[in-house]
């Protein structure tokens, strides 16, 4: 088993995040707050965190790497395609989430483009902590 390094996942991030609002929002020429972005993308990360903690749905998919300091954990038998539907339902979760918040608080014209940016962190930060 390799190790994971989380400055890489997070930089992994960056570049996907960056590469969606390129891509996907430029042509359109929607004129989004980049600080609304960065604080999106930094929401998802913070919400993935207490997503896999809290939730026994997901917690259950997840390795805690903070406290594997030379010990063996004996992890139930799942099937392949359950280990990576779960950060594919962590984004989407959380992309539920802050776009109902977004919407029912009416705080941006653009509350899908910023919650799929925190869905899209999400789903990203979590193969760190995918065994």
């Amino acid at each position: 088993m390799y190790r994971k390094f989380y400055p890489r996942y997070l930089l992994l991030n960056i570049c996907i995040s960056v590469i969606f609002v390129a891509i996907g929002m430029y042509p359109e020429h929607i004129l989004l707050n980049y600080w609304m972005v960065v604080i999106h993308w930094i929401l998802g990360i913070v919400l993935m965190h207490i997503l896999i903690i809290r939730l026994p749905l997901f917690n259950r998919f997840y390795i805690n790497r903070k406290k594997l300091h030379y010990s063996i954990v004996q992890t139930p038998i799942y099937k392949h395609a359950e280990y990576k539907a779960a950060p594919v339902m962590s984004g989407l979760v959380v992309f539920g989430l802050v776009c109902t918040v977004l919407y029912v608080f009416n705080m941006t014209e653009f509350y899908v483009e910023y919650a799929f940016i925190a869905g899209l962190s999400t789903g990203n930060m979590s193969f760190y902590y995918a065994p």
